[in-house]
């Protein structure tokens, strides 16, 4: 992981305290990501083979849509999704892919994945309206964030992601690079 990011509280030694119902964790002062994916990290080592950036921007654009539609029908406030849809935007544009480390071979159906989003939206949305990164206050997005999941289910928010992707895939193979058909 880069530790360049730049934002973050800090203990004097790079590093900031988070905590969740199983305790404390030191992680990098520049890290968006939070405690959770810190934990995943940790747990799941496996191949060091990491998602596509196309993954990813799958992702970020799923959770930026759903938090546009749930402005549109009422259910989020107007400024939190906003700031919510541009974090996530930022993560579909390439910015911060240094916070996304977790093995393509996670065990599970992609909740680890899905909180490394939540944690980075919600930490760059915290920074966004002049805030500083805290597992206190992401909680507050990621509680917002987790229901913007695609049904609420990991495992159906991956699945719609990777068909993302694979429409994202199939438009960019249809597009010729040399002006001349395909």
């Amino acid at each position: 992981m880069n530790d360049d990011a730049g934002g973050a509280p800090s203990t004097g030694r790079g590093s900031r305290a988070e905590r969740d119902p199983l305790g404390e964790k030191q992680l990098p002062a520049s890290a968006l990501y939070g405690v959770q994916t810190l934990r995943s990290l940790e747990t799941f080592r496996i191949s060091r083979l990491r998602n596509a950036p196309q993954f990813i921007t799958a992702c970020a654009e799923v959770k930026r849509a759903a938090a546009e539609a749930n402005v549109q029908v009422g259910k989020l406030e107007k400024e939190l999704g906003a700031v919510i849809a541009r974090a996530a935007t930022e993560v579909a544009e390439g910015r911060w892919r240094e916070h996304f480390d977790l093995d393509v071979f996670q065990a599970g159906a992609g909740t680890s994945y899905d909180m490394n989003l939540n944690e980075v939206v919600a930490n760059r949305a915290l920074e966004l309206l002049g805030a500083e990164r805290s597992v206190g206050r992401a909680a507050v997005f990621n509680e917002k964030l987790g229901f913007l999941g695609a049904a609420k289910l990991a495992e159906k928010a991956v699945e719609t992601r990777r068909r993302v992707e694979e429409v994202a895939e199939d438009d960019e193979e249809e597009t010729p690079s040399d002006g001349g058909g395909r």
